[in-house]
């Protein structure tokens, strides 16, 4: 947007013009990787922080941090500033992206389990679509940008204060020792006033079934190094390295579809395209590419 750029330094980009100099180039290489450099901070401690204050408090000190740093951006003047917007947003995001999915999995009913796994991506993508649309609305204001990353706060907000009104993990709260508590969890999200003896002796199964697995990991945990996830030429088996392999291989990151989804408004505005426009069509197919893994 043209008073982004002209409030940080970066002049404009005429459609079908040259790229930026290698100095704006720099510059914008630094706000696109600031928001990244968080979320791997971050990421790197999210699961030991959902251990230690659980899900529901971990969900909503990340959607906070991210919240400061949405307002940071919107409120800056300087690239300093922004960066440091961008890196807190980062951090957000890395919990985020850690304790969300483990969250949903541990509260969901065990047949809905993958269904809402795929959902919490699809809602990540329609994210993404609904983001480009806010940026052509305000391309028009010459403050537009400040609106666009001030919404993200009234987002950050509604995750925050919907986390506000969930219950704990059942699974945390066993692994915390406080079975009474788990208990009370799951009859609130399995049982209604009218619920069978069959349907509450199914939540009792179910509870017995989470503190057999938290025993068992907690005896494997002991024993675990960390070359058992490939490096040792014993264990584990073939097939555990080429899944670690996989896992690593398909990070979006890796894919590349990060840096075409942040650079695609100078591609095309070096090739003459209305340039907002034509990356909410690379959103929208994101998003319906989602439909596929469903």
């Amino acid at each position: 947007m043209d008073g982004f750029r002209d409030t940080f330094g970066m002049p404009r980009v005429q459609e079908g013009g040259q790229s930026d100099s290698s100095s704006i180039a720099q510059k914008i290489g630094w706000v696109v990787a600031s928001l990244t450099i968080g979320c791997i901070i971050s990421s790197s401690f999210a699961g030991t922080l959902t251990e230690k204050i659980g899900r529901k408090y971990t969900v909503m000190s990340g959607a906070a941090i991210f919240t400061c740093g949405a307002v940071l951006q919107a409120a800056s003047s300087s690239l300093v500033l922004l960066i440091a917007g961008r890196v807190a947003s980062g951090l957000g995001i890395g919990i985020l992206s850690v304790v969300v999915p483990m969250f949903a999995a541990e509260l969901a009913p065990r047949h809905l389990r993958g269904r809402l796994g795929t959902i919490n991506q699809l809602a990540i993508t329609f994210g993404i679509v609904v983001a480009f649309v806010v940026n052509i609305i305000f391309n028009s204001l010459y403050a537009g940008w400040r609106y666009s990353l001030s919404g993200q706060a009234f987002v950050s907000g509604i995750l925050f204060a919907g986390a506000f009104c969930l219950p704990e993990s059942p699974r945390w709260l066993v692994i915390g020792r406080k079975d009474r508590r788990a208990q009370d969890v799951l009859n609130r999200l399995r049982l209604t006033p009218n619920s069978t003896d069959g349907q509450r002796r199914a939540v009792e199964y179910e509870f017995n079934e989470i503190k057999q697995s938290v025993t068992n990991e907690i005896h494997s945990v002991e024993k675990a190094k960390w070359r058992d996830l490939g490096w040792s030429s014993s264990r584990p088996s073939r097939g555990m390295r080429l899944k670690l392999a996989i896992g690593v291989g398909l990070q979006q990151q890796l894919t590349g579809i990060n840096a075409i989804m942040y650079y695609a408004p100078l591609v095309f505005s070096d090739l003459g395209i209305k340039a907002l426009v034509a990356t909410a069509v690379i959103g929208v197919f994101n998003f319906l590419a989602t439909f596929l893994a469903i």
